[in-house]
């Protein structure tokens, strides 16, 4: 892991000519232990954590992680984390994600901003965009004829 996470690092940096300071783990898939990693290489902060009622892509309890930054920091160690945690809408006793990415494509507008502002009230909140997100163009379908399940996208441009 972090082999291959400090080579993107550098290739991203060739490519752009800018520093890379922060990571958002593919898949949004952040185990324990890749914050060790993401400190040795000197991240600044962290956006992968989305603590959310329907899924847990981690291996550790995000029930207490709300929608506010917050330091990850080791003992014996200087160096520190900030972990940027997605937004989510409280419904009741669920908190039901909201941050981008596919729920942009999937779920309405209506939704999406009720849910930021429902984190924006609650403190800080982060919203992100992919690519796939904001392309005019039409782009071809990544389902295959034997898929269970529809890829989806909704663009609005």
């Amino acid at each position: 892991f972090m082999e291959r996470t400090g080579e993107a690092r550098e290739r991203l940096k060739r490519a752009t000519g800018q520093d890379v300071s922060g990571y958002r783990a593919p898949g949004a898939y952040i185990g324990h232990w890749m914050f060790d990693c993401l400190m040795q290489l000197d991240f600044a902060y962290d956006s992968s954590v989305n603590p959310n009622s329907l899924f847990n892509k981690t291996d550790f309890d995000t029930r207490g992680i709300g929608t506010r930054p917050y330091w990850i920091e080791r003992a014996g160690s200087s160096k520190k984390l900030i972990e940027l945690p997605w937004p989510h809408k409280k419904l009741g006793p669920l908190r039901m994600p909201t941050a981008g990415g596919p729920f942009l494509r999937m779920l309405p507008v209506s939704y999406l901003a009720a849910g930021v502002e429902d984190s924006r009230r609650r403190g800080d909140t982060v919203f992100y965009l992919h690519s796939l997100d904001i392309t005019r163009e039409k782009l071809p379908s990544l389902a295959s004829s034997n898929a269970r399940r529809p890829f989806i996208f909704n663009f609005r441009g």
